[in-house]
């Protein structure tokens, strides 16, 4: 990787991946060569929209065919007249998915772009239910027809898009130009940052450094920012541009010279970036910038929420799934002597101990196995410290490695959720010899119920190191909403199905 020195100081590109290249270096800018997507200009960004555009169309339709099967089956064929709306629902979801910012939909985070979509395809389905009092009679439109579709374009409108987008990432279409400006440490570390998390889909290619803050720019080195960043503008069509500041007072100068010529302007503190920061959110009390420290999980009706849908689920769940947990109770039983169920004892909410119950997985003596593994191989040892896991582990059975890669080891905990032990998505359950592994992180686990599945499962699950996964508890504990467990228990089913993260 080229490294790019300036008068301003030293871009070290040591951390940025191979995609990314530095070329056509100037004093005070540089423009930077995103290969991860080849090209995005003007073109290429239409015809993403139009892609993401297709694609809802044709996972609504798909969802539309599917209610229309289970209506004709439960009630018989629907008549023509029964699909009137479904051009009406097309266009309005269409318009309406444009003012979410769905369309492409870059710089949105998973979860955001799920939110949007989820509201945007129930409000849809409120307005044709409303309309259909205004301009059709009750005889000619099925409500079980509309609401299947909705039900049916949750699943499938995402799974869609998600499929679409990754397709897109490996053809290295997906993006969105975008121009970065700050010091050469604050450039460096944004660089790396996207480089990191291409998904998010804005792709740096043009650089600026700065050799002062904004707040100390003089009035004549604003205009020479502000002329090369148009010309810039002008020559490779770029609307976005990540301003790094380091006060509050740099905002409104940061607003004067940008906001007129990018749509989209971002702001950025990298010195803020990891998990310190997780919950705290900047507000406004009329000129006064304030910041506020959101715990949504803590909130009473929040936690009933969330302990009404893990009741629904793990009933439904255990009642779903009973065929399965009735064949892995025998391949368990058949495969090696011992109990079928392992219990652990496990801390949970309120620091209080629970046994959590999941399929045995591992030879009945598995402690004394890894022991004398570990003993015998200390070239695993650095990895079981890093990981608290192994790979190709050898106190696991045969029919244990095939449950451990569809997680259906797991399933057992469905009873920990239902009896209000666990819950369906959270933080991992704390085994007890490794309490003091998690040092002050361990105030956040206890306030809350552990889950079957969480983010550090669809992040990478044995990949990621063991700080890596607490920090994803974390912020999962800080920043819960139901959107997040929705979008993350969506995400697992599609990170099982693909067996991703599995040593």
């Amino acid at each position: 990787m080229k490294a790019f020195n300036s008068r301003q100081g030293n871009i070290a590109s040591t951390n940025l991946n191979p995609d990314i290249r530095i070329r056509n270096a100037e004093d005070d800018f540089f423009l930077v060569e995103n290969t991860s997507t080849r090209v995005i200009n003007p073109l290429t960004r239409r015809l993403m929209v139009l892609t993401m555009i297709l694609s809802d169309i044709f996972s609504i339709l798909v969802a539309v065919g599917i209610a229309a099967g289970l209506r004709g089956a439960l009630y018989g064929p629907l008549s023509p007249d029964s699909y009137l709306w479904v051009p009406a629902y097309l266009l309005i979801f269409i318009l309406s998915a444009s003012l979410r910012d769905l369309y492409p939909a870059t710089g949105l985070s998973a979860e955001n772009q799920f939110r949007n979509l989820t509201i945007t395809t129930s409000m849809l389905t409120l307005i044709i239910i409303a309309g259909t009092f205004f301009i059709k009679s009750s005889s000619d439109f099925s409500r079980l027809f509309l609401g299947l579709t909705w039900f049916f374009s949750l699943i499938t409108v995402p799974l869609s898009r998600t499929i679409i987008q990754h397709v897109l990432s490996v053809a290295k279409k997906w993006g969105e130009p975008a121009v970065i400006i700050g010091n050469p440490d604050q450039v460096d570390q944004l660089l790396s940052f996207f480089s990191r998390y291409p998904k998010i889909g804005l792709k740096p290619e043009v650089c600026f450094t700065l050799s002062d803050s904004f707040g100390e720019l003089a009035p004549s080195q604003r205009d020479q920012l502000l002329e090369k960043t148009q010309k810039i503008n002008r020559e490779m069509s770029i609307h976005t541009v990540i301003v790094a500041y380091e006060q509050m007072n740099e905002l409104g100068v940061i607003r004067d010279i940008f906001s007129e010529m990018f749509d989209h302007v971002i702001l950025a503190n990298p010195q803020d970036y990891g998990r310190e920061l997780t919950g705290v959110f900047l507000s406004q009390y009329g000129r006064m910038h304030t910041f506020e420290i959101h715990h949504t999980l803590m909130d009473t009706f929040a936690q009933f929420q969330k302990r009404i849908i893990d009741i629904v689920l793990s009933i439904t769940g255990l009642v779903l799934l009973s065929p399965i947990l009735l064949v892995s109770t025998i391949l368990v039983a058949i495969n090696s002597h011992g109990h079928v169920f392992y219990r652990q004892r496990r801390l949970g909410k309120h620091n209080e101990e629970f046994e959590i119950i999941k399929f045995r997985t591992m030879v009945p003596n598995a402690d004394q196995v890894l022991h004398e593994y570990l003993e015998k191989n200390p070239d695993r040892k650095a990895e079981w410290d890093a990981y608290q896991k192994l790979s190709n582990d050898p106190r696991i059975t045969f029919v244990g490695r095939f449950l451990r890669r569809f997680s259906i080891d797991e399933l057992p905990q469905l009873w920990n959720v239902l009896i209000g032990q666990m819950s369906i998505v959270g933080p991992r359950p704390i085994m007890i010899n490794q309490r003091d592994l998690y040092g002050s992180d361990y105030r956040h686990y206890v306030r809350v119920r552990p889950g079957i599945t969480g983010i550090w499962q669809i992040s990478g699950r044995n990949q990621t190191s063991f700080a890596t996964r607490v920090e994803f508890d974390v912020e999962y504990v800080m920043n819960w909403s139901i959107w997040m467990d929705i979008y993350i228990l969506t995400r697992t089913l599609w990170v099982v199905i693909r067996q991703e993260g599995v040593s």
